[in-house]
């Protein structure tokens, strides 16, 4: 047993030594530049008619939110609300209506509603259309007892612990539900 130990202590020492001298520490430039490398791999993967590609993860059609999380990204790490990514990232998930999933209904309120304190007049009022309609499918798609799934529990039968989020809550919607 002592041996083991011993060996154990030996090995995270040499791994230790193997990377000492060779770290630096990270700046805020190195942060900044890092978000600038994110926000245009983001924007070179969008599509001409402003979506992002999606993989379906279940037996569906519908989009399930990469659009939508990558419009809160672009939008949260400070680009532009006046950027083509933006406008166009926008419209197309505005164009989706209502999108039927938790996490992706999730994603477009947290977007939206940091776009909203950004904009002006009728832009501004359309957005805030759209999030006030996210909020309350949010709201009536949670479950009777506090939970959300992938779609809707809101509604849709007796309480089914198999599809329910486990009672713990989607942080996106808790969040997004209460705007």
């Amino acid at each position: 047993m002592r041996s083991a130990r011993v060996m154990l202590v030996a090995i995270g020492s040499v791994l230790m030594g193997l990377g000492a001298g060779t770290a630096r520490a990270i700046t805020d430039d190195d942060v900044v530049k890092a978000i600038e490398k994110g926000q245009q791999w983001l924007i070179g993967r969008q599509g001409g008619d402003g979506a992002w590609p999606e993989k379906n993860w279940h037996e569906t059609n519908k989009q399930i939110g990469h659009t939508e999380i990558a419009l809160f990204t672009l939008v949260y790490t400070g680009v532009s609300v006046n950027h083509d990514a933006i406008t166009k990232g926008v419209q197309a998930t505005l164009n989706r209506g209502e999108l039927g999933y938790t996490y992706a209904t999730s994603m477009r309120c947290m977007a939206l509603a940091h776009l909203q304190k950004k904009l002006l007049g009728e832009k501004r009022d359309a957005i805030r259309k759209a999030l006030q309609a996210d909020a309350l499918w949010l709201c009536n798609a949670q479950g009777k007892h506090g939970d959300w799934n992938y779609t809707t529990l809101g509604g849709a039968g007796p309480y089914d612990p198999n599809t329910a989020s486990s009672g713990r809550y989607d942080p996106n919607a808790a969040v997004s539900g209460r705007l």
